[in-house]
């Protein structure tokens, strides 16, 4: 049985088309915190996420985060040839995230920005389905973006986050006044 996903916090949102978004979002998966960049679609037969997308820990998201400012960059020069293989973010043992710039079949002006999870196992050894694919125009929303979904990854992880976060200890916070929609006996707890 699937382990569901709980807590989902959609941190941004960029449209890449008049019927696809990118969601920036963070949850939990059993005791691990993920930060998710994920396609939606939304369009007359569905609405919701689509398998295209990239689950990261807060570790790999810092890696991540500055090989995309420096590729954007290195683009941005016209010092980059595709395909190329660009970097590697370890996700454990067996398997690591791969940024690459591909070019659109048949189009050698499109560049396309691809992450996609590359396992070396006994039984298997190549890339998976699991990753992204995108004009490579989005890179600069993507790396704007990054920063917030590793911010709310390190809020959850200090405990600032959530049900369970803890509450400040100054008094300040609290209003001096109860608001009037407060029941007369509940105003004391204000």
């Amino acid at each position: 049985m699937p382990i569901a996903a709980t807590d989902v916090v959609r941190t941004a949102t960029v449209r890449l088309d008049d019927s696809r978004e990118l969601w920036f979002q963070t949850y939990s998966l059993g005791r691990r915190r993920l930060g998710g960049i994920r396609v939606y679609e939304n369009n007359k037969k569905y609405w919701g996420p689509t398998r295209s997308g990239v689950d990261m820990t807060l570790e790999q998201l810092l890696q991540l985060l500055p090989e995309l400012v420096s590729l954007s960059q290195l683009v941005e020069q016209g010092s980059v040839v595709p395909p190329l293989e660009y970097a590697r973010v370890s996700a454990g043992r067996t398997s690591e995230w791969v940024v690459q710039v591909l070019e659109a079949s048949g189009m050698s002006s499109v560049l396309l920005l691809d992450i996609r999870k590359y396992v070396s196992t006994e039984r298997f050894t190549g890339f998976t389905r699991k990753g992204l694919r995108l004009d490579f125009q989005h890179i600069d929303a993507i790396a704007e973006h990054l920063p917030s979904l590793c911010e709310s990854l390190e809020a959850w992880r200090r405990g600032d986050w959530g049900l369970f976060a803890q509450e400040e200890s100054t008094e300040s916070s609290k209003p001096t006044v109860a608001p009037e929609s407060v029941p007369t006996e509940y105003r004391d707890y204000f």
